[in-house]
């Protein structure tokens, strides 16, 4: 959801502050540095309120209910049991009811 906002004013920023003197008299010439003030725009409105955006993502993603794909769930706990940082050995031993 935010993602897009960021790319474009990630990109305007870029466009905006691309330290080639040749490219800089261009924005500042072009229609008399209409460009330019575009470029700002732009960027006020994705960067400088991206507090806002991140406020409203995280409100969204709270408020939708979680609905976990049991194959991931499945691939995650074959992920940590084959792991080579976890003791099978210990592990088995523990599920297993002593006699």
């Amino acid at each position: 959801m935010v993602l897009p906002v960021l790319f474009i004013g990630s990109m305007t920023v870029l466009l905006n502050g691309l330290p080639i003197p040749g490219y800089q008299d261009f924005l500042d010439s072009f229609p008399g540095g209409t460009l330019r003030s575009i470029l700002q725009t732009i960027q006020t409105a994705t960067v400088g309120i991206l507090a806002i955006y991140l406020t409203i993502a995280l409100n969204v993603s709270y408020t939708n209910p979680v609905i976990y794909n049991p194959l991931m769930l499945i691939l995650l706990y074959q992920g940590y049991l084959f792991s080579p940082a976890v003791d099978r050995e210990e592990l088995i031993a523990r599920k297993t009811p002593e006699a």
